[in-house]
């Protein structure tokens, strides 16, 4: 007696890619170290913005070199690769994971290690604007003064010649600054640009979901809503003080 032919079974489909676990594997571990990097970075800003001494740069090297290790990290080729690939697979993640991720990826735009030495620069010129801001010495009435001093002043003094002097003491500052912001206006342009931004404005503007026009467009709508308001100031401005002479 004949018999039947053994079935072979069909080999199982391999299963498919499970993108919402491979997400939140990678936002633990991103997270942890994200946490572990930014404190420093804090940590070492605060330091350099409270804690001035002339001469001394080892605040603004610690600074520097915090900063660094956070832009390496954030901006690094392969959590950019990975961010890319998990982000090509949203309808498979939930919302909060895809938030998450496209916030890293943003993140990222800022310290493209695919532009290293650019980065490096940018962050040396940032450190050196805070030294510069919160270092400088305002001169008023040939006297050191801070900026709480100044608003004092300027919340008091109700002669015009003197309240002007006092402003452009606040105003000193700008030409200290000057060089260094358009430096550090090139540097952050170039390096978002890395990730496919035109420029560092755009850049920012697409953190609220809006192109450069539509930003411009609303900073315009607020500007026209505030005139009124702002007339008003002014006029306060001009002529309260002078009645109080």
């Amino acid at each position: 007696m004949a018999t039947a032919p053994e079935t072979t079974a069909a080999p199982a489909a391999p299963a498919l890619p499970d993108y919402r676990a491979q997400a939140e594997q990678f936002l633990t571990a991103y997270n942890a170290e994200y946490v572990r990097l930014y404190t420093a970075s804090t940590e070492a800003e605060w330091r350099s913005n409270t804690h001035i001494v002339p001469g001394d740069t080892s605040n603004a090297g610690a600074t520097t070199r915090a900063n660094q290790r956070m832009a390496a990290f954030t901006g690094s080729i392969e959590n950019i690769r990975q961010l890319r690939e998990l982000l090509s697979h949203k309808a498979d993640l939930t919302d909060i994971q895809t938030k998450q991720l496209e916030t890293a990826l943003y993140n990222a735009a800022n310290n493209p290690q695919t532009v290293a030495e650019v980065v490096k620069r940018r962050i040396q010129a940032e450190a050196a604007q805070t030294e510069k801001l919160y270092g400088f010495d305002y001169k008023y009435a040939g006297k050191s003064v801070t900026t709480n001093d100044l608003d004092e002043l300027l919340r008091k003094e109700t002669n015009p010649a003197k309240r002007q002097a006092v402003w452009e003491t606040s105003k000193a500052i700008g030409p200290t600054l000057k060089e260094g912001l358009l430096k550090l206006r090139d540097l952050r342009n170039q390096t978002v640009q890395a990730l496919g931004y035109p420029d560092y404005f755009t850049y920012q503007a697409s953190d609220y979901g809006l192109t450069r026009d539509e930003m411009m467009a609303l900073v315009r709508k607020i500007n026209t809503e505030l005139r009124p308001l702002y007339r008003e100031l002014h006029t306060y401005a001009r002529y309260e003080p002078g009645q109080k002479v």
